[in-house]
């Protein structure tokens, strides 16, 4: 009966994992039936760590560290949970794609250039713990809608980042040179 809202990433201050604490804190306030799991390591983590404790949350986030096998955690997620301030286009966004994971996130970086609002993910401003809570609740209690996530967004990254359409794109690009 449990539900998994995860996050894979390094634990660094752009990642903003502290926002991802305070949006589990009230998601579990009202689905004590949620846990949350962080893969990753770095400089934030006894500090995380130490939030986690202050708010008597260690029994609903946990802390696995880093993973080479990620994929294998990725596919027991109900939900890719991103908080960052700064991004590029984090190859986790396609891994979860491609697993069929929905992902509540916010707008930072290149972000919004593959997740649209509404139709394969949820985006949400940069540090807004209520709303990506809310987006959370909102996919756990409609699967309808989080498999027509999941459905878009695996089509997405399977007609455009297939090995064929890569090896287009990378010919391409290098008789263009």
């Amino acid at each position: 009966d449990l539900k998994i809202i995860g996050n894979i990433s390094s634990l660094a201050k752009q990642k903003d994992l502290v926002t991802f604490i305070n949006t589990a804190e009230k998601v579990i306030l009202k689905n004590p039936n949620v846990r949350f799991v962080i893969l990753g390591t770095g400089s934030e983590e006894h500090f995380l760590k130490d939030l986690v404790k202050t708010k008597q949350l260690e029994n609903f986030i946990y802390f696995l560290g880093f993973k080479n096998n990620v994929a294998d955690y990725l596919k027991e997620f109900d939900i890719l949970l991103m908080t960052s301030i700064t991004e590029g286009l984090p190859l986790t966004i396609y891994e979860a794609f491609a697993s069929e994971i929905p992902i509540v996130s916010t707008k930072a970086g290149g972000i919004p250039e593959v997740i649209k609002d509404g139709i394969n993910g949820y985006l949400t401003e940069i540090g807004n713990a209520d709303l990506l809570a809310e987006k959370c609740l909102s996919l756990l209690e409609q699967p309808d809608k989080a498999n027509q996530f999941k459905k878009h967004s695996f089509d997405l990254v399977s007609k455009q980042f297939d090995l064929k359409n890569l090896e287009e794109n990378y010919y391409n690009f290098y008789t263009k040179l």
